[in-house]
């Protein structure tokens, strides 16, 4: 038992040395835009039927490929399909003002009764239907849209995916050293196979389903967890500014708020008044614009 415990700790050292760099090592582009592929594709497909700009695939391996290949896809003709193209021109404008102008931004709608937004690393953003029909108007859209924008920018989720990546990659490097030290078993020998995953940057698009899933349910978990209030109030003020720059009315989006709870985001109320205090104060020489243009013909397709 003793050599056990010792092999043990020998072992959760060598992977802690191995590891190291995946604990300080920011993602590069490729990984940031392949780990947020397969994300979107994954909460997407767990949210119910999506409609994405750019890609008609309902398969989520095979759009998770195209998305990869960031082919160039006509969405055909449809009103839903008319109302995802509408939400990713809105996106796109939004992020062109944004300090990441030259990420290929992909805008997605899910049907899902729950008012809800949601982003993934590398340029995905997404509302669900739930939450469009509670918009009167544009500027309303350019809020939320900011808002995801914002998570996307400024990279936090890429902080909880690297949390993520270093705790996987500890317990398969643990595991690997086990098996070297002659601590055979299935569970052993499933988990040391992922170890060379994690020699270098994590390449997601040469790596097999196993890799994938052990390190993506690691990383949704992470994810699941949600961001701090202040970082949401933060997000908030940047699409406040995003708004601003673009010269939608910014009142809209407190309006919205105000009578908008949302799943992991603060207090609808709270975020109302803080942006409020925004908008009259700090940002006042720039929240002035009056764009509001009405989506009640748009929307008409969610309508029972």
């Amino acid at each position: 038992m003793q050599n056990m415990m010792l092999e043990m700790q020998a072992a959760q050292e060598t992977a802690r040395r191995a590891c190291e760099p995946q604990r300080t090592r920011a993602p590069g582009w490729a990984e940031e835009r392949a780990i947020g592929t397969e994300l979107a594709v994954t909460l997407a497909a767990k949210s119910g039927r999506f409609y994405l700009d750019g890609a008609t695939q309902t398969d989520p391996l095979k759009l998770e490929k195209e998305l990869a290949e960031r082919k160039l896809i006509v969405l055909p003709e449809g009103k839903k399909n008319a109302l995802s193209a509408h939400v990713a021109v809105v996106g796109k404008h939004l992020a062109r003002y944004s300090a990441r102008p030259e990420v290929p931004w992909v805008f997605g709608v899910i049907e899902n009764d729950t008012p809800n937004s949601f982003s993934a690393p590398g340029g995905f953003v997404f509302v669900t239907t739930g939450l469009l029909k509670k918009l009167t108007n544009e500027a309303q859209l350019a809020g939320v849209l900011g808002h995801e924008i914002a998570h996307v920018v400024k990279k936090d989720m890429l902080g909880q995916y690297v949390q993520a990546r270093y705790s996987q990659c500890l317990v398969a490097k643990s595991a690997a050293a086990m098996l070297k030290a002659g601590q055979q078993s299935p569970a052993t020998a499933e988990l040391a196979r992922f170890a060379q995953g994690f020699d270098g940057e994590v390449d997601l698009d040469k790596s097999d389903g196993g890799f994938k899933k052990f390190l993506l349910d690691a990383v949704l978990m992470t994810m699941l967890m949600g961001t701090d209030n202040a970082a949401e109030f933060a997000h908030d003020k940047a699409a406040l500014e995003l708004l601003s720059f673009a010269g939608y009315d910014p009142i809209e989006y407190e309006r919205f708020l105000a009578n908008t709870s949302m799943p992991k985001h603060p207090e609808a109320a709270e975020r109302a008044m803080k942006l409020q205090a925004l908008r009259e104060g700090e940002l006042k020489d720039i929240a002035v614009g009056t764009a509001k243009p009405d989506l009640s013909k748009l929307l008409a397709p969610l309508s029972p």
